[in-house]
């Protein structure tokens, strides 16, 4: 991270309280992998521990047996159930979030959470499976998001993402980045300062509303 990025990270860190930012893991992933800790130790903010393992072991099994995965499905429904509940347990605790991350199947819980009216805040969505893990392919008009995606990533294809940014209105936008060593992952977007204008960037309104915190991102 350059210097010009830390600064960036810290009038972030001074516009939040802390807990306000939270991470959805992914479907291997944990609050404190890699991406999880950086929103910890960077932004103040928290993960939460989805339990994908009911997610993993119906993943799994379509994949063995060579069936098609049906987003609908009630397989995929009973996959979600428990991230479900627990990311909204969530937003019913104090501190309220100002920011959602979800990444890969996180970000399908986000998506869900976006479709059904519980999350009307900025989201971010890292790699994100939702149009691959559920029927929902538009996001809420009015929605505040960005994607961030990898146009060689093989694991969730970004062809979702593409999609999903054509809708909800003039404030969703798509980040295509390539990153060789882990098109999926995208570690990159930590070092390089990406992840941190990402958040600065669908923080804005949150800044105008509190100027006692921080003045501005510029």
């Amino acid at each position: 991270m350059t210097p010009a990025d830390h600064v960036l990270t810290e009038a972030v860190r001074a516009l939040l309280h802390p807990g306000e930012v939270v991470y959805l893991h992914g479907l291997e992933g944990s609050p404190q992998g890699t991406r999880g800790t950086w929103i910890q130790q960077r932004l103040g903010g928290m993960g939460v521990d989805l339990d994908t393992s009911v997610a993993r072991q119906v993943l799994g099994d379509v994949r063995s047996l060579g069936l098609p995965l049906d987003p609908g499905g009630s397989d995929l429904e009973r996959a979600f159930a428990v991230p479900m509940e627990r990311a909204r347990e969530r937003l019913r605790q104090a501190p309220s979030p100002q920011l959602l991350v979800g990444a890969s199947f996180g970000g399908a819980v986000l998506l869900k959470l976006m479709d059904e009216g519980s999350w009307r805040g900025p989201a971010l969505f890292l790699a994100g499976a939702g149009a691959a893990l559920t029927p929902i392919q538009s996001l809420p008009e009015s929605s505040r998001a960005l994607f961030i995606h990898c146009p060689e990533d093989d694991t969730v294809p970004v062809q979702g993402s593409r999609s999903l940014a054509g809708t909800g209105g003039p404030n969703v936008h798509l980040l295509e980045i390539s990153d060789g060593d882990d098109p999926h992952r995208l570690p990159g977007i930590l070092s390089s300062g990406v992840l941190a204008a990402a958040v600065a960037w669908l923080l804005e309104p949150l800044a105008s509303a509190r100027p006692e915190r921080v003045a501005s991102f510029d």
